[in-house]
């Protein structure tokens, strides 16, 4: 995989990827997604696309509110760290101590429905705006998105 994308940023991306960017900026660097899911106002709050890159297990959404910039990132490979740590396939108690550890606290757990007899769990921590979804006390998915300045206006990278 691409080293220049190996880093989750809370508030800014991924590696060299940067909440905003243009989808034309993304496609440059990335390629065509291997799918685009349209997503519609009811899911989203608004009409978006989410790009998928199956081989780097990478997922983009863009929002049409936003000029269609990039809005979230969600992977689910081991590759991925944050603040040096690989967190995807760790057990939840490790997870949480290293957010604890650099100093993400304001965490939310909830259960949510099984499904097929997998255990879905979903850790939310608000304050790096990011969810960590859990199968069977596994890591198997974090999701993140920009920093807000207040309710409505995006903070974007600079």
């Amino acid at each position: 995989m691409n080293k220049d994308l190996k880093e989750i940023i809370p508030g800014d991306g991924l590696g060299i990827l940067k909440f905003g960017m243009e989808r034309t900026e993304v496609k440059r660097l990335l390629g065509e997604p291997d799918e685009i899911d349209q997503i519609t106002e009811e899911e989203m709050g608004s009409n978006g696309e989410a790009w998928h890159y199956d081989d780097i297990e990478l997922s983009l959404s863009f929002d049409a509110v936003e000029n269609w910039r990039l809005v979230t990132f969600a992977v689910s490979s081991e590759f991925y760290s944050i603040a040096g740590h690989n967190l995807i396939g760790k057990k939840r108690d490790q997870v949480t101590t290293v957010l604890e550890t650099l100093g993400y606290d304001d965490m939310i757990f909830e259960e949510t429905a099984s499904q097929n007899g997998t255990e879905s769990k979903l850790l939310t921590v608000g304050n790096i705006e990011m969810n960590f979804w859990f199968e069977n006390d596994f890591l198997s998915e974090i999701q993140w998105g920009p920093f807000f300045i207040d309710d409505e206006t995006i903070d974007w990278p600079e």
